[in-house]
C-alpha cells in the first residue's frame, strides 16, 4: 500500500466533498431525483473612488489572506495579526477584490455566473457601504437570469 502525503487543505476539500453529497442525497429524498442545489459562492470587495482608501479597508481582513493560514501551529489571535500585516499589498488587492472600478467586480460576478454559481454573496470591507450598495445596486440588473 502506498502512502499519500495529503496537504494540509486536502482533508478539508473531502470533507466539504462529503458534506455536498450528503445535502444532495438528502435533498433527493425529499425532493426527488431532480432536486437541485445552489451552488454558493463569497466573493469579496472592498470598492471605493480612492484606491489607497479601499486597500487600508480590506486590510481588516489581512490575517485570513496569510498563505497556508492552516500550515501554522499557531493558534494566537495577535500572532494571526501580525504574519497579516505581512501580506503584501498585492495579495489582499487580488484576495480582497480591491477596486475603484465596480465594472471589474461586475465582471468577476458575470465570471462565477459562468462557472456554475447560482448564488452570490458579497462580502464587502468597503469604506462607505453606502456607497457601494449603491453601486452594486447599479449592476445587479446585467446578473439576473434571463428566462
Amino acid at each position: 500500500m502506498q502512502m499519500v502525503s495529503l496537504s494540509p487543505a486536502e482533508p478539508l476539500k473531502q470533507e466539504a466533498k462529503e458534506l455536498y453529497d450528503a445535502a444532495k442525497e438528502e435533498a433527493r429524498k425529499v425532493r426527488g431525483n431532480g432536486a437541485k442545489l445552489a451552488r454558493l459562492v463569497e466573493i469579496r470587495l472592498s470598492f471605493d473612488k480612492d484606491y489607497d482608501l479601499a486597500l487600508k479597508h480590506a486590510r481588516t481582513w489581512a490575517a485570513t489572506a496569510i498563505e497556508n493560514p492552516f500550515d501554522r501551529s499557531w493558534l494566537d489571535p495577535l500572532k494571526y495579526e501580525m504574519e497579516g500585516r505581512k501580506v503584501p499589498d498585492e495579495r489582499m488587492a487580488e484576495k480582497y477584490g480591491v477596486t475603484t472600478d465596480i465594472e471589474e467586480f461586475r465582471k468577476k460576478l458575470e465570471a462565477l455566473k459562468a462557472f456554475g454559481y447560482t448564488k452570490l454573496q458579497i462580502h464587502s470591507s468597503s469604506p462607505d457601504e453606502e456607497e457601494v450598495l449603491n453601486e452594486i445596486s447599479k449592476i445587479l440588473p446585467s446578473l439576473r437570469e434571463r428566462r
